[in-house]
C-alpha cells in the first residue's frame, strides 16, 4: 500500500510540474444525475491523464463515481477505468489516473496508452454542488 501511494504521490507530482487543468464538466448542483463531458481529444504529447472532483456544497448524504470512457472508431464508448462509488463530501477528492507507465490499480489508475477521443461520466446518487478537472502530462 505505501508502494502505491508513493506512486501516486510521484504522479501527482509530475502532473503538478507539466500539467494543463481543464474543466470539461462546469460546476453546477446536480441532484442524481449522470453527466457526460463533451469529447476531448488528446494533444500531441499528452502522457497521461488526471480526472478529479471538486465538491462544493453537498446538501445531503452523496455518493459519487467517475468513469473514462475512450471512443472507438464506431462512435460508440467503451469504459476504460472506473472509481469506486465514493461518499463525497467538500473534502473528498476522487482522482483516477490513466496513461504509459502508471501503475496499475482497480478503481484509481490504469497503464495504457491515451485514448485519442475520450469523455468523462459521473455518477451521482444524492446531491452536490461539483465540476470535473482534468490535467494533462506530456
Amino acid at each position: 500500500m505505501k508502494k502505491l501511494l508513493l506512486s501516486l504521490a510521484l504522479s501527482l507530482i509530475a502532473f503538478s510540474a507539466s500539467a494543463l487543468q481543464e474543466i470539461p464538466i462546469a460546476s453546477a448542483s446536480r441532484a442524481g444525475a449522470t453527466t457526460y463531458s463533451s469529447d476531448l481529444y488528446a494533444k500531441k504529447g499528452d502522457r497521461a491523464i488526471s480526472i478529479n472532483s471538486y465538491v462544493t456544497a453537498l446538501p445531503d448524504a452523496s455518493t459519487m463515481t467517475l468513469t473514462l470512457q475512450a471512443k472507438m472508431p464506431q462512435g460508440n464508448y467503451v469504459d476504460v477505468l472506473s472509481s469506486a462509488a465514493t461518499a463525497v463530501s467538500t473534502s473528498t477528492f476522487i482522482l483516477l489516473t490513466a496513461g504509459e507507465g502508471m501503475p496499475v490499480t482497480s478503481n484509481i489508475s490504469a497503464n495504457i496508452p491515451m485514448p485519442p477521443v475520450f469523455r468523462i461520466k459521473s455518477v451521482l446518487v444524492g446531491t452536490a454542488t461539483y465540476s470535473i478537472g482534468v490535467n494533462r502530462a506530456n
